[in-house]
């Protein structure tokens, strides 16, 4: 079984007339990272909050938002309030400030707007919501990112399940090929000499000796061998073992399929072997990038 480290969850509560909510977004990162915003009573809870995600998330760079409005839909936070005795301080220290300079541009509502107006929702006070209310919600937030990330590491699984096919299908056709290019190498070699020799007798065991080095050389058998193990644990592994170190165990498997494959096709020295070692790297390439965003 393995996970996707994209995902998405969501909780929303009401705490002390305040509708709070928890919005969790993981993507995929090598590590486990962590980006919070929350009000500044609730931010002090980051390390719990930390300890929280990783619990059940181990790989990911999450971003984390706690946000929190009014119960009551008759006042709008998000809107700017006007603070009079801010404007009132602000306007008169520009009076002073205009006088000084002997600035003559008039003083109008420019001029103070960006000091003088706030938004409510920074007067919202979050000091009465509880700890535990802000755990358990986002526990909550985080059931649904994790059901998010399998369900997308089921997609992602189902895609290398058909890539495993398709390598499994390109082994076979190599090892199929194997024996016959080494019979047909040594023809190629024995009709080779005999040509050098214009007709001259020679030392057949001699020969057979070295024809048997030169196949010895290109042969891929252990090569083969080796691969067909890394892909049945490449298998084993999507199937057993636990999502928390599926895809760091999956990426070191690959890189032992791809060294094999790599080895084959120097070896190969034959067309058919060596396109389905191509064929072979595409796919490999295709699943190491699926692997990228496997937790």
């Amino acid at each position: 079984m393995i996970r996707s480290m994209t995902g998405y969850g969501e909780a929303e509560r009401v705490f002390d007339d305040l509708i709070c909510r928890v919005e969790i977004r993981t993507v995929n990162h090598r590590f486990f990272n962590a980006n919070f915003r929350a009000p500044s009573t609730i931010a002090r809870l980051e390390i719990e909050i930390q300890k929280v995600l990783q619990e059940k998330i181990t790989r990911g760079h999450v971003n984390y938002l706690f946000s929190v409005q009014s119960i009551d839909s008759s006042r709008s936070y998000n809107l700017p309030s006007l603070d009079l005795d801010r404007a009132k301080a602000h306007w008169e220290a520009l009076k002073i400030r205009k006088k000084e300079l002997g600035i003559v541009e008039d003083i109008g509502l420019s001029h103070i707007m960006t000091e003088s107006f706030s938004r409510s929702a920074e007067n919202i006070s979050t000091e009465n919501i509880r700890k535990e209310d802000v755990i358990d919600l986002t526990k909550e937030a985080l059931e649904e990112v994790i059901a998010f990330r399998c369900h997308e590491g089921l997609n992602i699984e189902k895609d290398l399940k058909q890539r495993s096919v398709i390598l499994k299908g390109l082994l076979e056709n190599m090892e199929k090929r194997a024996p016959e290019r080494l019979i047909a190498e040594r023809d190629r070699l024995q009709e080779a000499v005999k040509e050098l020799l214009e007709g001259n007798s020679t030392d057949q065991d001699r020969l057979s000796r070295e024809v048997a080095i030169l196949a010895d050389k290109w042969d891929i058998s252990e090569e083969i061998v080796r691969f067909r193990s890394h892909l049945d644990l490449f298998s084993k592994t999507m199937a057993t073992d636990r999502p928390l170190v599926a895809g760091k165990k999956l990426g070191f498997i690959l890189q032992e399929i791809h060294r094999e494959v790599n080895t084959i096709n120097s070896k190969a020295n034959d067309s058919t072997i060596g396109n389905a070692a191509i064929a072979a790297k595409e796919e490999i390439e295709c699943i190491r990038e699926q692997l990228e965003n496997v937790e």
